[in-house]
């Protein structure tokens, strides 16, 4: 039987009887019994299990072990360093745990006080001097000359932040590395919360850090691949704040820039000037909507608007070569959306844009779907369109509410009539086209020309242009009397009467707006009517 489940039978029961029943004698027994130290008298029983015929004086003999007084700082000290009493505490609590065996003990003083384990762990840490004194020297360096708050970090956590120092000590000024990282750089983290004030502990250690010397505006764009390391003469005129997202190792992944009041985002860019990365782009969003003074709004380049990205994109349109309109559509989605990704409402589209989108849409669709060829997909144009025209804000002085909805059906009405001039000698296939002749009376001469308009007009509808702009306008019917909760006539009425109305067919120098009565007409001849 193991010593341990001894001990626990003797004082759990009476020890008297244990001890009589293998033997013991009564003067021992009285002996034991008179030991007012529980370890010792524990002790001197194991003895007397062990050799129940031993006697009273044998056991007096029986020297209880003396403890330890050995002090940690001393044991520390014998590394041959010199360690402030933070850096004693921080060793013991952190390093070696002692504290949560203890009660409410911050940290044991008294080497002997310690359990075992932890006795063990500390002496495998001595008996290490060479690589654990080097590695607390640099430590304790660091902790000396920048006083971090050492007591929150790991030993892993010490050791990085140790290392950054010296190197970045040793290349100061060189742009290698950053200065030392002090609060007043950290504008967001290194503890993240969500909306909820739960702590985010996979970013526990991530900091968003504003720059303020020379030194770290070069190490910034030397890291990151890009020319921010040419900005320092702006901050200093007061033009521009830099913001930099760093990982717990302090390594960059983004860079912000703002105008000199840090309210206004100018561009936020990833390593050479790339996308950030989504987990990146959630981080700085989690900065913009729940940090404390952080930016309020955008100030993209006009280089990523949507009108100029489609413009680019129509001049590469048709022949060899011509961009795919679902990756068109793609980076369309991406450059509207970018605001929204970091916290802020989404690009606002007006009718410029919708009517660019849609020629430079017109142009690659075309460029798949050759005359005559059936129409199979607009790589999502459509749905593009329909919720660009939603949503579109105002660029005009006079306009109707629902200018952008307004501005899709004119480009549909004109390119339905760019349609019927490609297809207006269409051959209907599998028809002939009917000859009165051939038929004995008119009336049936009618029916002959009715039955080949309708399936002319049946073919034309599954063929580009006219399969699309149908596709467009119901999905665009749908989007209203959904938003509206007014059948699409309903609408259309109380569009008419906006007061706005004429004045903008004014500035639209007289031209009516006939999109929803021609493209009706296209409906019923192959017999679709929507409305």
């Amino acid at each position: 039987m193991n010593w341990y489940k001894i001990s626990y039978i003797i004082t759990a029961s009476k020890k008297d009887d244990y001890l009589r029943s293998i033997g013991v004698s009564e003067d021992v027994i009285a002996y034991i019994n008179s030991i007012q130290d529980i370890s010792y008298a524990q002790l001197l029983i194991n003895q007397v299990r062990l050799n129940p015929s031993i006697t009273t004086n044998q056991l007096q003999s029986v020297e209880q072990p003396q403890k330890q007084g050995l002090d940690w700082s001393h044991e520390l000290n014998n590394l041959g360093l010199d360690f402030s009493q933070p850096m004693v505490k921080w060793i013991i609590s952190r390093i070696l745990h002692p504290a949560r065996h203890l009660g409410n003990h911050d940290y044991i003083q008294n080497y002997s006080q310690a359990p075992l384990g932890y006795r063990q762990q500390f002496k495998d840490l001595l008996d290490n001097r060479a690589e654990t004194g080097s590695k607390l020297a640099e430590i304790r360096d660091w902790f000396n000359a920048e006083q971090p708050d050492i007591a929150s970090l790991s030993w892993d956590q010490a050791i990085a932040g140790s290392k950054e120092w010296h190197e970045m000590m040793a290349a100061q000024g060189a742009g290698k590395r950053y200065d030392s990282t002090n609060q007043e750089k950290i504008v967001h983290g290194p503890q993240w919360l969500d909306e909820n004030g739960n702590k985010i502990e996979k970013l526990s250690g991530w900091t968003i850090q504003q720059l303020h010397s020379e030194n770290d505006f070069t190490v910034e764009g030397n890291k990151m691949d890009h020319c921010v390391g040419s900005y320092c003469g702006d901050y200093k005129r007061g033009n521009v704040l830099i913001f930099s997202l760093r990982d717990p190792s302090n390594e960059p992944h983004v860079t912000v820039e703002t105008d000199g009041t840090g309210q206004e985002i100018e561009q936020i860019q990833g390593k050479s000037n790339s996308i950030p990365k989504p987990e990146y782009k959630a981080m700085i969003k989690n900065w913009i909507t729940l940090g404390e003074n952080p930016p309020t709004s955008v100030a993209w380049d006009d280089t990523d608007s949507v009108y100029n990205l489609v413009n680019e994109y129509g001049k590469q349109a048709g022949g060899y070569g011509s961009p795919n309109p679902s990756t068109v559509v793609e980076e369309l989605y991406e450059v509207m959306q970018q605001d929204k990704e970091y916290g802020f409402p989404s690009k606002t589209v007006d009718n410029t844009d919708i009517s660019a989108v849609f020629d430079t849409a017109k142009k690659l669709i075309g460029a798949y779907h050759d005359r005559d060829n059936y129409y199979q997909s607009d790589g999502g144009f459509s749905d593009l369109l329909v919720e660009m025209a939603m949503n579109s804000g105002k660029s005009w002085t006079y306009e109707p509410q629902d200018i952008g909805i307004w501005t899709l059906l004119n480009e549909i009405e004109e390119l339905n009539e760019e349609g019927n001039e490609w297809y207006v000698d269409y051959e209907v296939y599998g028809m002939k086209y009917p000859q009165e002749e051939d038929f004995e009376d008119a009336i049936e001469y009618e029916k002959a020309m009715d039955s080949y308009y309708y399936e002319e007009g049946r073919q034309e509808a599954e063929l580009f242009p006219f399969a699309w702009t149908s596709e467009i306008y119901k999905k665009l019917v749908s989007a209203i009397e959904k938003t509206s909760g007014k059948p699409f006539n309903t609408w259309y009425e109380n569009f008419t009467k906006d007061p706005n109305y004429e004045k903008w067919q004014e500035k639209k120098k007289g031209k009516p707006i006939t999109a929803y009565f021609s493209l009706n007409s296209i409906l019923k001849r192959c017999e679709s009517e929507l409305v």
